[in-house]
């Protein structure tokens, strides 16, 4: 089973089995672009153990065939710093609303989070949206077109694992 999981513990690291899982359904589906969760400071440590997975079975795809082009998000603990961002999509008031709803279908996404900080009691979903909409604030301040919410991504280069 992928991700061993111990009641009341964070998964333990990735192994193998993890790697081939997510190396089988890259060969399958040979997606041209990845989105992977680019969160390395998550209290509970999922993102990055996700991250280290895809970024193993990427890095041996690369071997044998062209791997995705992959692009890094921030979960809802923090954003990338503007300077940083190799590409932003716009996000409109019903997206930002689907995206709300499917935090909503992740059990462990609701309720106050486990690691809230000593001073955010906010749920996860309500971080998530907050950053959506202060980096799109961020970009008008830069003189850019104005939207609701924007989602932000870097870049990783797996040849030089390097973001």
């Amino acid at each position: 089973m992928p991700f061993a999981r111990i009641p009341g513990s964070v998964p333990v690291p990735p192994g193998p089995e993890d790697t081939e899982v997510i190396l089988d359904m890259l060969q399958r589906i040979q997606p041209d672009i990845l989105f992977a969760p680019g969160e390395s400071t998550n209290p509970q440590g999922v993102h990055r153990r996700c991250l280290d997975a895809i970024q193993t079975a990427v890095r041996q795809q690369l071997r044998n065939s062209k791997a995705p082009r992959c692009y890094l998000y921030r979960g809802s603990w923090q954003e990338w710093e503007p300077y940083r961002i190799d590409l932003a999509i716009p996000i409109s008031p019903d997206e930002l609303l689907q995206k709300r709803h499917a935090i909503f279908r992740h059990q462990t996404q609701l309720g106050q989070p486990a690691y809230p900080g000593s001073y955010d009691i906010r749920e996860l979903w309500q971080r998530a949206e907050e950053r959506n909409r202060e980096t799109a604030v961020i970009y008008d301040r830069l003189g850019l077109p104005k939207y609701h919410g924007m989602e932000a991504f870097i870049l990783w280069d797996p040849e030089n694992n390097s973001i």
